[in-house]
């Protein structure tokens, strides 16, 4: 059966056990290229952090995940290459930040994904196709998941459970009790009023306009001959 969670050296994670060999058949297909000896429970100290990151620094969500590793445990393998001399290097991606959480917690040991002897290179593309293969969130379903969490959870629980800032989730818990009708019409009437005042606006610099047989310092109306002088 499938389960979370299995404890394995002090760390919590998702792993498949092997009560059914339709399970493991299924787990080895070719198209997946990946068998359960991939995964590895490996010494925090074996592990060489990649030398940059496709994934800019986020403090707010370094602290969330922090938080999820120490009260859940690690739910996702770091994701590692065989280099000769120094053990494994992690891929540069979000691998490091789970790394470093770790390291802040003082976990000693680390699920890992070994990837094998490849190369600097297929390291890289393996990062970047791993780390960028990521979808667009449905606003509604996470506003709709967030409300039903806070039937549960307090506002503030939210606050320091999900990884987003607090305007952000207030803006997620106001998405489905707001009166999206009303806010149109009023929006529309908004428009509509700035429409009016810029078209009265205009009509009044119109009838400021000097006619054109009314002669002033700086305005000469045209005559034939004047038109004729310039030919």
């Amino acid at each position: 059966m499938y389960g979370p969670t299995r404890k394995i050296t002090g760390i919590y994670f998702y792993f498949i056990f092997l009560n059914d060999t339709s399970i493991l058949s299924s787990f080895t297909l070719k198209t997946m290229k990946i068998t359960l000896s991939n995964f590895k429970t490996l010494p925090l100290a074996s592990l060489i952090p990649a030398p940059y990151s496709i994934r800019l620094p986020d403090p707010l969500l370094m602290k969330h995940l922090i938080k999820i590793i120490a009260k859940e445990g690690q739910l996702l393998p770091i994701y590692v290459r065989e280099v000769p001399g120094i053990n494994y290097e992690i891929l540069p991606d979000s691998s490091n930040y789970i790394y470093n959480a770790l390291v802040e917690l003082g976990i000693q040991t680390a699920i890992c994904f070994d990837c094998g002897k490849i190369t600097n290179e297929q390291a890289q593309l393996l990062a970047a196709q791993h780390d960028l293969t990521k979808f667009e969130q449905d606003d509604l379903n996470l506003a709709e998941m967030l409300t039903a969490l806070n039937k549960r959870y307090s506002t503030e629980q939210l606050y320091g459970l999900i990884p987003l800032n607090q305007v952000k989730i207030d803006a997620y818990l106001k998405l489905l009790s707001t009166d999206w009708n009303k806010l149109l019409a009023e929006d529309n009437e908004k428009r509509e009023k700035r429409r009016l005042k810029k078209l009265l606006g205009n009509e009044k610099n119109q009838s400021l306009q000097l006619p054109a047989t009314i002669e002033t310092k700086y305005y000469k109306p045209l005559s034939p001959d004047s038109i004729l002088k310039n030919y």
